[in-house]
């Protein structure tokens, strides 16, 4: 269960992990620059003025490049409450992925157990429970892009 519960949370991308390298960028995100890159021509000479006799003239093409820095997010960044509140959404989904997760992985052992056990009562109960085991396996499958079918095909290669 923890290997189906682990492959489920790194593909739904919701792991804690996740988190903790949010925060770890965003204290990072202070040390770098704002940059501004910039191309632009420079117009001399207004309307109306006796030095330029109401002409303009263009200048050269000019670049400019700026870089500014918030001192103030090395202590505190804003993006940290945007930070605090995907981590409360992420651990919410995180809770409801792993109590799904554990309810379909139990469900499923207890159906090939009792496929194995042949306790069925008829050949409908046995297709039945034959159906609905397949269909935890796709929803397992569906919660770890496929893993759970690759491991229990290599789980059985061995046996």
């Amino acid at each position: 269960i923890r290997d189906v519960q682990e492959i489920a949370l790194r593909y739904n991308e919701v792991h804690p992990d996740k988190i903790k390298l949010w925060r770890r960028e965003l204290r990072m995100r202070a040390l770098f620059p704002t940059v501004s890159l910039d191309y632009d021509k420079t117009i001399y000479g207004i309307a109306g003025t006796s030095t330029y006799d109401g002409k303009s003239y263009v200048g050269p093409r000019d670049w400019g490049l700026t870089l500014s820095w918030d001192v103030a997010n090395l202590i505190w960044d804003s993006h940290e409450d945007d930070v605090d509140t995907r981590s409360r959404l992420d651990t919410q989904l995180r809770i409801n992925i792993l109590d799904d997760i554990n309810t379909i992985y139990f469900e499923h052992l207890r159906l090939r157990q009792a496929l194995r056990n042949k306790s069925y009562k008829d050949e409908n109960d046995r297709f039945a429970k034959e159906l609905r085991l397949r269909e935890l396996t796709a929803s397992l499958d569906g919660y770890t892009g496929g893993y759970f079918s690759r491991r229990l095909k290599e789980l059985n290669k061995t046996k």
